[in-house]
């Protein structure tokens, strides 16, 4: 009896049924049954909230390898078109360079060029003064003197800045003395312009105190003038006396008989 009714109490109050000679089984309360729904549900929600945040984490991460894919083309492009315009400004600079060098051959060349033509221009365009027709005319009654003609040969006229004339006897073969310079009251130094192609005849007097002894006589002509567009010429002439032929014959020398 009692047994009968501890099974019949524990039948009505507990929610668990307990049968000793089979199998056993467990049946959970509607309470646990609810919270065992509403924690599936709880489960299910987080899942699906995992699942959104996993997806949009894959779409940013797939927005964020587009952009690199495109900023690694685009720098690709950049990095391209740089080296094409190093290259071509590389070309460019030594087509520049050749360009320059040449330019600067042709500008030298052209400068030889100019310079020589200005060389040619001024050998031509320049005075060249030199003296003709010495004839020595020797008296014992009258002056001795000597008749020389100097004349300008060149393009343009020429300005004789400083004359020197002289007659002297030396004990050597050669002048021992330069000629003197003229005076103011010379011809020359009145009129110094000598016109191309135009004789200026001049007159040297013997000096006193020459003997008609056996040395040497000479007569020397040292003319230093200017162009028009050039400077610093000079013409040296020195004749000996021939006694023979009674004459001034020329006497040359490097010293005796320039023209520069």
């Amino acid at each position: 009896m009692e047994r009968a009714k501890s099974k019949s109490s524990n039948t009505v109050d507990s929610p668990l049924s307990v049968t000793l000679n089979g199998p056993v089984t467990i049946e959970k309360s509607a309470r646990d049954r609810n919270d065992d729904r509403e924690k599936g549900n709880g489960d299910a929600s987080s899942q699906w909230w995992l699942l959104f945040w996993t997806a949009l984490l894959v779409g940013v991460t797939a927005v964020l390898a587009g952009i690199t894919g495109f900023l690694a083309l685009y720098t690709y492009r950049l990095w391209k078109t740089t080296s094409d315009s190093s290259i071509k400004q590389g070309e460019d600079m030594r087509s520049s360079l050749t360009i320059a060098r040449q330019s600067a051959e042709a500008a030298q060349m052209s400068a030889y060029a100019f310079t020589e033509a200005t060389k040619a221009l001024l050998a031509v365009q320049r005075p060249y003064i030199f003296v003709i027709a010495v004839v020595n005319h020797e008296s014992t009654i009258l002056d001795s003197y000597v008749n020389y003609t100097i004349i300008n040969y060149g393009g343009v006229p020429a300005i004789v800045e400083h004359l020197y004339v002289g007659i002297q006897e030396s004990t050597r073969a050669e002048p021992d003395n330069p000629p003197i310079r003229i005076d103011h009251a010379h011809e020359m130094a009145k009129d110094p312009i000598l016109i191309p192609q135009v004789r200026r005849e001049l007159r040297e007097e013997y000096p006193l105190g020459l003997s008609n002894s056996e040395r040497e006589r000479f007569f020397q002509v040292r003319i230093e003038y200017r162009g028009i567009f050039t400077q610093s010429h000079v013409t040296v002439a020195t004749w000996r006396f021939d006694r023979f032929s009674e004459s001034f014959v020329p006497f040359h020398g490097p010293q005796y008989w320039d023209a520069t």
